[in-house]
């Protein structure tokens, strides 16, 4: 009986060792893209809160005058931020799959880890639920995700997308796009909600589609592909398709889903929902960034370091020469306050005239992060992210060490021993 205990012992725990060797995934093919310290923006709705994260590890939020309000710093560089609508909360994603959420008081509510690699995030008006695009720890990209999360936590849905590059979220958070590039010939575009999968349209062409963008309610849904700018309705019926003279670069949807604008090689292009060329602007290089006011009156876009604002009608209102070149544009609904994210750990914050405050975070003091009471999320964390070597996991020891006890008992009952009862077990001194 012994010897049959000593081999069941030894063959448990070489399957735990086993196991406790396979490399857990690794995000860290995704970190050359953090290479020149890029910093992602976003502006609340209101323009009263600017939110930034930097590949340091910077999480934080600033005045629109420039001043910190809280800026605190995390083990893993910040990937993707987000603030609510009203400026009462703040998410931010990292390389290595953590979600941070904080009040506006920089109290953090709660975070999780397991989400993915390289993640993004998108949080609707109130902060209350939100998306995370979420990259594959495995590289596979059809372990690339979608999260749709709760403002306590909860994941409510993950959805596989792969190659996820672009995406975006209506203001009542019902309606996300995303872009998957998987491979030619199967790139689409997926629009999801509380159901799940609402639509999906594949491209008829090879190309794939890297950009997508959605109006504030939801009911317009533009993407741009290498020489084609299509619109769609909420539903997924394509409105329009029309050829740009050269290479798309970006897209945007005004809030009230009237325009669609395009940013390309050498223009900036301008259409309405009913697919007419409304003006091109002239640039001289490609529009990596642009943004629009909610109404449509206010045009804003990025070439290398150059920013561009422009009237409804396409007249350039103003320029601005930025520090570096542009990582990230964030603009409130009015568009009087706007944010480029640029590289080397800066960033600029602008007003409506073009005035402007560079800053950079590595002079701005850094403060030790201010817990809430913690606010327990609906379910466990998603799954493991780090990319470092498993350890023996505790749950599998556990598992084995109870199947020994067991199979103890069973072959040696005159070696088994009833103990008192405890005060936690029924027919115990506490019963």
């Amino acid at each position: 009986m012994r010897t049959k205990a000593l081999v069941l012992t030894i063959l448990l725990f070489s399957i735990i060792s086993a196991v406790s060797a396979l490399p857990a995934p690794s995000c860290d093919a995704y970190s050359s893209a953090l290479a020149d310290s890029p910093v992602t923006t976003a502006v609340s709705n209101t323009g009263n809160v600017i939110a930034i994260g930097g590949a340091g590890g910077t999480i934080g939020t600033f005045a629109p005058e420039g001043s910190p309000r809280w800026v605190y710093r995390v083990p893993d560089p910040v990937t993707g931020i987000a603030v609510s609508g009203d400026g009462r909360f703040v998410a931010a994603t990292t390389l290595y799959g953590e979600l941070y959420y904080f009040d506006d008081e920089g109290r953090l509510l709660w975070n999780r880890s397991g989400f993915g690699c390289n993640s993004r995030v998108a949080l609707s008006r109130d902060g209350l639920e939100g998306y995370v695009f979420s990259g594959s720890p495995t590289h596979d990209l059809t372990g690339d995700t979608v999260f749709h999360v709760a403002g306590n936590g909860t994941v409510l849905s993950r959805l596989p997308v792969p190659a996820i590059s672009s995406y975006g979220l209506s203001r009542d958070g019902r309606v996300a796009v995303a872009n998957s590039g998987g491979a030619p010939g199967s790139n689409y575009i997926v629009a999801i909600d509380d159901a799940g999968i609402r639509w999906e349209k594949t491209s008829p062409r090879q190309w794939r589609v890297p950009y997508v963008a959605v109006s504030d309610d939801g009911n317009t849904v533009a993407a741009a592909e290498p020489g084609y700018l299509t619109a769609f309705s909420c539903w997924g019926r394509e409105l329009w398709n029309t050829s740009t003279k050269y290479i798309a670069k970006s897209v945007a949807v005004s809030g009230n889903g009237q325009y669609i604008l395009a940013g390309t090689q050498y223009q900036v292009v301008n259409y309405n929902r009913s697919g007419s060329l409304v003006w091109e602007y002239p640039v001289p290089d490609y529009v990596g960034s642009i943004r629009v006011s909610q109404d449509g009156t206010k045009i804003f876009a990025t070439t290398r370091q150059t920013l561009y604002c422009l009237d409804g009608n396409g007249t350039s209102l103003w320029q601005y020469s930025l520090p570096d070149w542009t990582a990230s544009l964030s603009v409130s609904d009015a568009g009087d306050v706007i944010a480029a994210g640029t590289h080397n750990n800066t960033f600029t914050i602008l007003d409506g005239s073009g005035n402007a405050t560079e800053i950079d975070l590595d002079s701005v003091p850094v403060m030790p992060i201010v817990t809430a009471a913690p606010e327990s999320p609906g379910n466990a964390p998603v799954s493991p992210a780090r990319s470092q070597a498993a350890p023996v996991s505790p749950v599998l020891a556990g598992i084995a060490l109870s199947c020994m006890g067991v199979l103890w008992r069973r072959k040696n009952p005159e070696e088994t021993v009833k103990k008192p009862g405890r005060a936690d077990e029924p027919g115990g001194p506490g019963t």
